[in-house]
């Protein structure tokens, strides 16, 4: 009896260790603390009306804008830069989150500061002082993030998580849109999520009703998605990606997932009555 007892408090004594750390764990499947946040990429967007776009799928429920600046050299995409983006912070209060898929990063950490970024994400293969980079950015008052290609092993973040805000793992080849999720990429989130529970991780291509339920349960919260989010009904979809971060990223109940922002409304009719497994399967479409 009392080794019993011994040992429901030796797992209960477990469990509140676990929850500490931001994990817990529902018969046998793991999850995380970490809230569940969507990041439309306007790079999907009709650019002719970046400020439009952006302001649309701010209120249809997203939890901060995405920005891909490309330099024609890092990626063979030229994009958009420091200009452009503080023409449209004057219109949103929105979080920007910039991902830097530029050769030298550093070179643009006061530029973007400048123009009002939020969140400052550069790869680890375009420098080799990282941790410099890092306090740079740090300095100036944005958040930081260090980006994986495909074929760069995770173990390259390690030794800078602890200094981190974000590690964003690419899910297709960086440099255009449209490309297919690259489900391989999983093993590198179940890692981090697993050495570093608090830690946010971002996501980043060819996410849509098919892959997120994957990414999820992987560890993934922050989610950025382009094409899937521009090319239908954004507050549904963007709905539809955090509803399945909740239930199998951080283990919510149905009744507890987060609702459409316009729910009920002309632009979400699809999502009200649907919850759960239904949503994350885009049901009652």
């Amino acid at each position: 009896m009392r080794r019993g007892f011994a040992g429901y408090l030796s797992w209960r004594a477990l469990f509140i260790l676990y929850a500490a750390a931001g994990i817990t764990s529902i018969m046998g499947e793991r999850f995380h603390s970490r809230p569940a946040a969507i990041g439309p990429s306007v790079l999907a967007a009709d650019m002719s009306r970046l400020m439009e776009e952006s302001l649309d799928v701010e209120r249809q429920g997203a939890d901060y804008i995405h920005l891909d600046v490309m330099d024609g050299h890092f990626v063979p995409n030229l994009t958009f830069g420091a200009p452009v983006i503080k023409g449209l912070r004057k219109h949103t209060k929105a979080l920007l989150d910039a991902h830097l898929m530029v050769s030298h990063p550093a070179q643009w950490v006061d530029d973007m500061a400048a123009a009002g970024v939020d969140r400052f994400t550069f790869h680890v293969e375009a420098t080799d002082k990282v941790a410099e980079l890092i306090a740079a950015v740090k300095a100036k008052g944005m958040g930081v993030g260090v980006a994986l290609k495909p074929a760069t092993p995770v173990e390259e973040v390690f030794p800078y998580c602890d200094d981190l805000d974000l590690v964003l793992i690419m899910t297709v080849e960086p440099g255009f849109g449209g490309q297919s999720f690259m489900a391989d990429q999983m093993s590198k989130v179940k890692e981090l999520r697993r050495r570093y529970p608090g830690l946010d991780i971002e996501v980043d291509g060819g996410l849509a009703d098919k892959t997120i339920e994957e990414a999820a349960r992987a560890g993934a919260n922050l989610i950025v998605c382009g094409s899937y989010i521009f090319k239908g009904n954004k507050a549904e979809r963007i709905n539809l990606l955090k509803q399945a971060v909740e239930k199998y990223g951080n283990g919510k109940k149905d009744e507890d997932l987060t609702p459409c922002v316009v729910l009920g409304s002309e632009h979400c009719p699809a999502v009200a009555g649907v919850t759960g497994a239904d949503a994350a399967s885009g049901g009652g479409r």
